[in-house]
């Protein structure tokens, strides 16, 4: 039996199917641990050189520079948390994922390293995730299929996060659909962000880049112990569920 790979270096502009088949077989191994994985990429997020995904995963701008590179390897074989050393809490997923686990989350955003993000983070947690691309993708997810929460991207193509996310909430109570929590998705903190995500029927904001930590946090305050009464008996569209 070889020597165990303990880091990975992969291109993020993989095609899906390749980056989900690695992601798969780098977590499988044969009795080894997984590898940490480093994502290498070429899209611009939010002005950041890398995003840390938890202690187990982090992505890199390229073109890379030799210490960026070395930090950001360095930090990722570090010891973890639970051998008293590593990463601070607020970098990985920490406790609380029970409370997480089972939602079932719409990800309404347009940049793929934001939804990759995303998406990592909320698997970590135990979550479901549904991606939509833009504000009209996110609009005929939410009536079509039930989630506990959709994070919505303030920004978008064919319609903004603010104009989804009132439509969404204005078709709920014209059907008499229980609303879930719409969260929105900023890279700006600014009070007048929040008030309009307010005014378009959100709960709260998350301003960009966030952390695990950020995000769980906020997922906990919105959803447990609404799940339940939240999340339609069946999938059926919004308009089905009314008629029957």
């Amino acid at each position: 039996m070889g020597k165990p790979i303990e880091l990975a270096i992969v291109d993020v502009e993989l095609d899906r199917i390749g980056k989900n088949a690695f992601a798969q077989l780098a977590r499988q191994g044969s009795g080894f641990p997984s590898p940490k994985l480093l994502w290498l990429s070429s899209m611009v997020r939010d002005g950041q050189d890398e995003i840390h995904l938890g202690n187990d995963a982090a992505i890199v701008h390229k073109p890379i520079h030799r210490l960026q590179l070395l930090e950001t390897v360095t930090g990722l074989l570090a010891p973890s948390q639970e051998d008293g050393k590593g990463a601070a809490a607020t970098s990985s997923p920490g406790g609380g994922d029970a409370e997480v686990l089972g939602l079932r989350v719409l990800v309404a955003e347009d940049n793929p390293i934001n939804q990759f993000v995303a998406t990592e983070y909320l698997s970590e947690f135990g979550c479901e995730v549904v991606v939509a691309e833009n504000g009209k993708q996110a609009l005929a997810r939410a009536l079509a299929e039930p989630f506990d929460v959709i994070l919505m991207d303030f920004q978008m193509p064919e319609m903004d996060g603010l104009t989804s996310a009132r439509l969404i909430r204005e078709e709920w109570l014209a059907l008499g659909v229980t609303p879930v929590p719409i969260i929105a998705l900023t890279a700006n903190a600014f009070k007048e962000d929040r008030k309009a995500c307010l005014r378009a029927g959100m709960v709260d904001h998350i301003s960009k880049p966030f952390t695990a930590q950020t995000l769980k946090e906020t997922l906990l305050k919105w959803c447990v112990g609404a799940k339940s009464q939240n999340k339609p008996d069946d999938a059926r569209p919004a308009r089905e569920r009314q008629a029957g």
